[in-house]
């Protein structure tokens, strides 16, 4: 398991150690300092395994980052491993995010579990800190419970009418309108390597997930507007909290597979 050192996420990631909001925030702005949650979270064996914040200039150490972390002791599930995820800001541009995730080996995407796996998502306004942080102790405790999940979607097969169906909701998720769309739902089916072959719930899943985010796809005969103009070919999701509300609203879709 390759994990960060404190020191070597800080200097990947400057913001996590911002010690004040930026001094655009009123006096009603509750700062939650990232450092202060990963100290406990690291003392219970969760380590940095990576992240990002976004680019900007004028925000510059405070703006939105995200923390992964692993712990040696939830083991890989298939091509996957279970994660905590920390979505936090300095200037007012996002809620306090602490979340479920997958981390999958084959495709390096971050997959945010929803509704099986309790996640915390405050404003910045009025926080009682240290209670917060113990609420995210006890959600670390918690993730163990995704893994019978996991195994649970991998058993399951799917008719190709349910595979259409997974497709079908995942698209609206994106796009709300079909008529929109620059695919059509049956082009999220796609494999795009060999590993993803199988009709496993767990494997149309993670296919259908990877397209909506990374894009790039047309359909064999390209789709066409009202007007008959060609669509281009479907756009990436690159904002890092619409990536995380769509992987959430995804997995609760997913999961209604296994009822």
């Amino acid at each position: 398991m390759q994990t960060l050192t404190l020191e070597e996420l800080t200097r990947r990631i400057p913001a996590i150690a911002t010690q004040s909001p930026h001094p655009g925030c009123s006096q009603r702005y509750s700062q939650i300092k990232t450092i202060d949650l990963l100290g406990p979270i690291m003392e219970m064996g969760w380590l940095p395994a990576g992240g990002q914040q976004s680019k900007t200039n004028a925000r510059a150490g405070f703006q939105k980052h995200v923390i992964r972390l692993r712990h040696e002791s939830l083991s890989q599930v298939g091509d996957s491993v279970p994660e905590l995820i920390i979505c936090n800001s300095h200037d007012r541009t996002s809620q306090f995010m602490f979340l479920g995730g997958v981390f999958r080996f084959v495709c390096s995407n971050d997959l945010v579990v929803g509704s099986t796996f309790n996640r915390i998502k405050i404003m910045h306004m009025n926080l009682n800190v240290p209670s917060i942080i113990e609420s995210c102790k006890r959600a670390a405790d918690n993730l163990g419970s995704i893994i019978p999940n996991i195994k649970e979607m991998g058993d399951r097969e799917l008719a190709p009418h349910e595979m259409q169906d997974l497709a079908q909701q995942g698209l609206l998720l994106k796009y709300r309108d079909e008529a929109l769309a620059p695919i059509h739902a049956a082009t999220l089916l796609e494999r795009r390597r060999k590993e993803d072959e199988g009709n496993s719930l767990w494997k149309v899943f993670n296919v259908v997930q990877e397209n909506l985010i990374l894009g790039g796809q047309r359909d064999r005969e390209p789709k066409t507007d009202v007007f008959g103009r060609m669509f281009p070919v479907s756009n990436p999701i690159q904002q890092m909290d619409r990536q995380t509300t769509l992987n959430m609203k995804l997995w609760d879709v997913a999961a209604s597979f296994l009822n």
